[in-house]
């Protein structure tokens, strides 16, 4: 997305959109079992793809299914996605701990909101939190301009 400023680290926008549509699944699965654990754990999957990328399950998930369907490689700025999976990582331990709390309906609602924004990654290539990224990085990047 030409508003996302460069960190100059690359990353594959076909795994980036398969790891989204993976997210969507994961949190439908989620949903209709009434499973909170699956938001539990899909929190320290963005953790994952956060602060340790190799760790995270559905990277590795997409990666393969990237590499095993010859999907298209187009690198694209990593610090937005990584400001991406940061906001996921926030939203559900958030969810997680609203639906351990009893608060249901905001946990559900908290989840469905991410598989909202990650169907539209995947479908779409539409990152929501790159978006904010683009406006929000020049308030800790100095001296860059946004591309």
């Amino acid at each position: 997305m030409t508003q996302c400023p460069l960190d100059h680290s690359r990353i594959n926008e076909s795994v980036v959109r398969v790891c989204a549509g993976l997210t969507v699944v994961v949190v439908l699965v989620a949903l209709f079992s009434q499973s909170a654990l699956l938001i539990g754990l899909l929190a320290l999957d963005f953790a994952a793809r956060r602060f340790a990328p190799t760790f995270s399950l559905l990277g590795w998930l997409a990666r393969e299914s990237v590499a095993r369907l010859k999907l298209p490689k187009k690198l694209i700025d990593g610090g937005p996605k990584r400001f991406a999976a940061l906001l996921g990582l926030i939203a559900m331990v958030l969810a997680f701990v609203a639906l351990l709390s009893g608060f249901t309906a905001i946990g559900w609602a908290i989840a469905g909101l991410i598989a909202l924004f990650s169907f539209l990654e995947a479908a779409f290539g539409l990152c929501v939190a790159c978006v904010a990224y683009g406006y929000l990085s020049p308030l800790w990047t100095k001296g860059e301009s946004r591309a």
